[in-house]
Parts: C-alpha cells; sequence; structure tokens
C-alpha cells in the first residue's frame, strides 16, 4: 500500500477524534499504517473521503468526508443549511456530550504533556446554544460583484459562505444579507495578490444594533463608502468602520481607522459601559459576565485592600467585576488603543503599553493582592517568569489554547504556586475551541 495523494479517496473506520474536532482512523496494508484525520467524521463512522493534505513523513492525511456507510452514534441534526463539514465549527452536529468531552480532553493532554498532573472540572456549557455569538470576523473572497463572506476551508482558498451561521446573533445574521447586497452592488473589490481591496469584515453586535467594520489594504472610493453610510441612515446598522492594514500578508489585525460613520462606541450585550465597536470582546456575553464575576469572586474573597492587576485588560470586563465587589485600586494593562477609552470610564490606573514594558513597574506597585491575566492566544511566553515572580497572593490565568496555558501554569508551578481550581468554560459552541480559567495562589 502507497500513501495516498491529495485529491485521492479513501475509505476508513473512524476510530476517535482529534483536538481539531476531526475523525481519527487508520489504513493498513503491507506492515504500513497510515492514520487519517477526516473533517466532518465521527466516532463509530465509515466514510470515504478525498484526501486534502499529505504529511508524508508523518504518514498522515488529512481529508474531509464525502460519503457515509455507515454513521455511529455520535451524529445529531444539523441546524446549519451551508454543507457539512463547516471549516469553522466541525463539531457542529455532534453529540454535545461528547463535544464537551473533546473540549476537556484538549485540557487534560496538555496538562499530560507539560508533566502536570491536575484535576480539571467538568466543562462549563453555554447556556444558549445558538444565536449567541455578538462579534465574528469573516473573510472576504470570490470576485468583484460577486463578493463572499465567509471562513476558508483549511488548506484551499475555497471560501465558505458564513451569512447563515446558526451561532451567530441574530441582529448579526440580518444585517449580513444587505451588507453583502451593498459591497455587491457597489463593486467593492477583493483583496487579492494583484488587487488591493477588501480583506475582512468584522461585526459587532452591542444593545443599539450592529456596528461593521471593514478591513482594506486601500480605502474604497468615496461613492462607495457611502453606500454604507446609507445602510447606517436607515436604521440597518448602527455604524460603519474603515480599517486600512496596507501590509501584504492575510492578517485583518492591526491598521489605521481611515473613516468612520455612526458612533464610535456601543454598549455590549452584557451591559455596562460603551466600548470602541472595534475593541475585543468574548464572544459569548452570557458565559463572559459569568467567568468576569467567578474571577472577581475569587480575587476578592479575602480582602479588597491593596492592588489587583488586571492584565491583557482588553475594554475592562475584570476590572469591572472587580470594582463591583469592592475593589479600589486596580491597575490595568492593555496595549490596543482602541480599549483606551473604556478603561479611562472606569478610572483604573491604566497602562497602554506591551506586558513586556510593564513588568519592571509591577513591583513598584505595593501591596499586589490579586491578578487576573488573560493573554492573546499565544500565552504569555517569555512574561510567565516575570509575572510569577510578583508573588502576587492569588492568580488566576484565563486561555484560549490548552497548549499555551499548560506552559504558562508551569512556569507559575515552579515559582511555587499551588492550583485551586481548573474551570475549563465553553465559549465557543460547533468548535473544539475551549476558554480555561486556571485558579491559583502562592503558597505560605
Amino acid at each position: 500500500m502507497t500513501l495516498p495523494g491529495v485529491g485521492e479517496s479513501i475509505t476508513t473506520y473512524i476510530e476517535g477524534m482529534d483536538d481539531e474536532g476531526r475523525g481519527r482512523g487508520v489504513l493498513k496494508g503491507n506492515d504500513l499504517l497510515i492514520d487519517a484525520a477526516v473533517r466532518g467524521a465521527l466516532p463509530g463512522d465509515t466514510v470515504t473521503a478525498i484526501v486534502e493534505r499529505v504529511f508524508a513523513s508523518r504518514q498522515l492525511l488529512v481529508c474531509r468526508a464525502i460519503q457515509y456507510h455507515d454513521k455511529g452514534p455520535a451524529h445529531v441534526d444539523r441546524i446549519c443549511p451551508h454543507l457539512g463539514p463547516c471549516p469553522a465549527c466541525p463539531l457542529h452536529e455532534v453529540d454535545p456530550s461528547l463535544a464537551l468531552e473533546v473540549k476537556k480532553s484538549r485540557i487534560e493532554r496538555a496538562l499530560q504533556d507539560q508533566n502536570i498532573d491536575l484535576d480539571i472540572d467538568d466543562v462549563l456549557p453555554h447556556p444558549e446554544k445558538f444565536g449567541y455569538r455578538q462579534k465574528v470576523k469573516l473573510m472576504v473572497g470570490g470576485q468583484t460583484g460577486d463578493i463572499l463572506i465567509g471562513v476558508y476551508v483549511p488548506y484551499s482558498h475555497k471560501l465558505v459562505s458564513a451569512h447563515a451561521c446558526p451561532y451567530l446573533h441574530a441582529s448579526a445574521r440580518a444585517a449580513l444579507a444587505p451588507l453583502l447586497q451593498t459591497l455587491n452592488a457597489h463593486s467593492f473589490e477583493v483583496d487579492t495578490p494583484l488587487t488591493a481591496g477588501l480583506r475582512a469584515v468584522i461585526l459587532r453586535v452591542g444593545t443599539e444594533g450592529v456596528a461593521v467594520i471593514l478591513v482594506n489594504r486601500k480605502a474604497a472610493s468615496a461613492s462607495q463608502f457611502m453606500s454604507l453610510q446609507n445602510l447606517v441612515e436607515r436604521g440597518i446598522l448602527y455604524s460603519v468602520c474603515e480599517r486600512i492594514n496596507e501590509e501584504e500578508t492575510n492578517s485583518i489585525l492591526g491598521g489605521i481607522t481611515h473613516r468612520r460613520h455612526g458612533p464610535e462606541l456601543i454598549t455590549p450585550l452584557e451591559g455596562g459601559i460603551p466600548v470602541d465597536a472595534d475593541s475585543f470582546c468574548q464572544t459569548d456575553p452570557a458565559q463572559a459576565l459569568h467567568m468576569y464575576r467567578i474571577v472577581a469572586e475569587y480575587l476578592t474573597k479575602d480582602t479588597t485592600d491593596g492592588w489587583f492587576i488586571d492584565g491583557y485588560a482588553g475594554v475592562g470586563g475584570f476590572s469591572k467585576a472587580l470594582l463591583a465587589l469592592g475593589a479600589k485600586k486596580i491597575v490595568a494593562v492593555e496595549q490596543a488603543p482602541a480599549c483606551l477609552a473604556s478603561l479611562h470610564q472606569l478610572n483604573v490606573r491604566t497602562y497602554l503599553k506591551p506586558m513586556e514594558e510593564i513588568t519592571s513597574i509591577l513591583p513598584s506597585i505595593t501591596p499586589l493582592n490579586g491578578m487576573v491575566i488573560d493573554p492573546p492566544k499565544k500565552g504569555l511566553m517569555q512574561q510567565a517568569e516575570p509575572l510569577a515572580k510578583l508573588s502576587v497572593p492569588k492568580v488566576v490565568l484565563v486561555s484560549c489554547d490548552p497548549d499555551a496555558m499548560a506552559k504558562d501554569l508551569k512556569v507559575f508551578l515552579q515559582n511555587n504556586y499551588e492550583v485551586d481550581r481548573i474551570l475549563p468554560v465553553d465559549f465557543f459552541g460547533g468548535t473544539p475551541a475551549i476558554e480555561t480559567i486556571v485558579f491559583m495562589r502562592k503558597k505560605s
């Protein structure tokens, strides 16, 4: 048996699932074992799949299911109108108990890889299975006059439409159709290696409506932007913002706000002070409120005196929860300018700088009684050691990547911390992604 190539089909029995929500099977022949990771396949299935990528050195095939000969017990009915398997939501039609098991197992494996032996709570499921996602980043593809908005299939340039995704808040779904119609009617160009144009569309739902941020490599024309202004004037959108990122990459981060129509600030669905529509927010407002509250309760249980650090503060969700429980001295560290207005409204001491420029300052702020750190997906990295050496009595580490979390946690354990609790919280229905909250304290 030779290793199949891209575009060839295989048939295999699915024995388990991996961290990316793909079914895993094994092809056997002539003393050769070939692993197959199959999008859209679940444990107990027998499927035929198309090979999408080959990792010869690892004897691994990455595939997509195209035919089910037998379906295992893990399937539930799909409500998504798009054809599966979805590149964004591989766990959409998976039995909920199995989906939560997959998420928890990701954390268990990450801890094992760092030789950390700790108990993990069961995953806290989100209260609303569908229609909760309040912010979404969608890539733009297709061509002028026939623009698509959605997500790319792995290892391809094929864009899958997300205009009717059931996980999106209903207001976001309602806004996508007229937005897409406007982009096509006014000949917005798609960003390609040959054409500088529209890269991505970000939708943010607030209590007032839907704000849209367009990420362009070059500015739209005056008449094109006026067509978007018309959507605001008609009440279809709450506001529209154009952010220019001229770098020749696929990144939709960074860049400069070029122009805006409508209010700059929008009130989050979880309530509180208005924030910049282009600032960070948690996907699930109900889970966000719960997370902010339990973290603040842990940090303030023994005392509300002294200083509390809100590291990678975003728009101040943790700071707000700490203030509500009586904390009066809070240091917020956040490098994104879009978050500054919200943090100033909270009246907390704010450093608009990267964490690596602040760790040398924090030891001079005394007494430090609690710290919550919610870094980007890559984790604390080199900042884990200086933050652990602050010896703050209570620390809560929040992470959306189990592997990064485990690496950061290991540094704190090496610096004489002990873990009180590890709580996984499901913010990302339909996907293998999981938020992990680690509650720890300095040993006496």
